[in-house]
């Protein structure tokens, strides 16, 4: 099974940075919506969604236990499942597995929200390989569990092993599941311990030198790919050490963005010293709780979560300039494709955005049938659209054909 560039292979999309490389898809779509092509039942959980080809993956949980699935896209049938794990003992208003599949070279790798991680053949569902991160690792889960979905980088799956004293940022071989990899402190020889923040990773080259970047619950690193070597750090403490929006990377730039009244920052890699790291500007014009924001032309779309105003806004990247904001999505979530923003709602509601430093410039917007709360990010493929709740799982064809 091999990944084509229409594809949505990973966690935010192929390039990890929530935009689908698709074009020619509809540029506006009728009073109620784009045509569904299906609807399929699903239970709970966080976890989003990725489509490979003619098959999309997803985790959820069903009475004591957690599930990664596939479905065929063209169905919405449900044509295999596996039993991750254990029920997820949660705040009974967040049950469920939250991190997001991969698939790459044929295989399937899952991660449920106890720290089961799996890796198998896509086509035959063979199980290669099954390690637990938390007991591997000597680590404790967090307190609304593992969030991050793991970042496939060579050979090597970055993983954020929770609450550890020394093995918080580690690499997995891809083929085995043994470790091959560890973040570390230069000074000290010994491995990181900085509990995880519900984030995902990302790689990037940030002032001529590449690393993985991870958004803990101390605040946002960088490590050295090459030996990981801590680089830098910046201290960044939000209530309930709660960091779960995946950093977003501009040149060698790094905007972070955190809820509960945190707030966000735009952060400077020092060309030529790569340890040294200026703060740009921070404010609180996006504090974003659970969702990630989408990057366009200088510009960043997403959601200002605090209290009951809730916005969707518009920040200028380099000034951290609010441009606007708009109170209609509550916290809701977002993907882009064909250089429209596809909104996501709170409640359900999906309108499609033109972006614009003037206004949230809504061209169609409606109700779909998702009832439950509406944190997880759409996905777009192949010219579908989908989204999901805790129960349910929507496709819309969005071609522009």
């Amino acid at each position: 099974m091999s990944v084509s560039a229409l594809d949505w292979p990973q966690w935010r999309g192929p390039e990890r940075d929530g935009i689908s490389k698709e074009t020619g898809l509809l540029k506006s779509w009728p009073q109620g919506g784009p045509k569904m092509l299906w609807q399929a039942p699903l239970e709970q959980g966080y976890s989003s969604m990725i489509v490979v080809g003619k098959r999309l993956y997803t985790q959820y949980q069903k009475a004591e236990k957690q599930y990664v699935a596939e479905f065929d896209v063209a169905t919405g049938k449900e044509l295999w499942k596996f039993e991750t794990g254990g029920k997820v003992h949660t705040s009974p208003d967040w049950p469920g597995p939250r991190s997001t599949p991969l698939c790459s070279d044929g295989k399937l790798y899952v991660l449920d929200a106890l720290g089961n991680m799996y890796c198998f053949d896509a086509k035959t569902k063979e199980k290669i390989w099954q390690v637990n991160i938390l007991e591997s690792f000597g680590a404790k889960n967090l307190t609304w569990n593992i969030a991050m979905s793991p970042l496939l980088d060579g050979e090597i799956l970055i993983v954020n092993p929770c609450i550890s004293d020394s093995n918080s940022f580690v690499g997995l071989d891809k083929k085995t599941g043994k470790p091959v990899w560890q973040a570390v402190d230069p000074a000290t020889k010994k491995g990181l311990g900085d509990a995880a923040g519900y984030s995902s990773p990302v790689v990037a080259t940030l002032a001529g030198v590449r690393q993985y970047v991870f958004f803990a619950g101390s605040g946002p690193l960088g490590v050295s790919t090459k030996d990981g070597a801590l680089l830098w750090r910046v201290p960044w403490k939000t209530e309930y050490d709660l960091n779960a929006a995946t950093p977003i990377i501009n040149g060698d730039k790094v905007f972070i963005t955190s809820g509960y009244n945190h707030g966000c920052a735009l952060l400077q890699i020092k060309p030529g010293n790569p340890q040294t790291v200026e703060k740009v500007w921070e404010s609180k014009v996006m504090r974003s709780q659970v969702s990630t924001p989408i990057l366009h032309q200088g510009y960043l779309y997403g959601y200002d979560e605090e209290g009951a105003l809730n916005e969707f806004v518009c920040v200028n990247m380099n000034t951290g300039k609010k441009m606007w904001g708009d109170e209609g999505f509550g916290k809701g979530t977002l993907a882009m494709a064909d250089g429209l923003l596809y909104v996501v709602g709170e409640k359900g509601n999906l309108a499609l955005v033109r972006p614009s430093t003037e206004k949230c410039d809504r061209i169609s917007e409606f109700k779909t049938p998702l009832t439950k709360i509406c944190w997880i990010m759409p996905v777009i493929a192949n010219g579908r659209l989908y989204v999901r709740d805790e129960a349910l799982m929507l496709c819309y064809d969005i071609s522009g054909k």
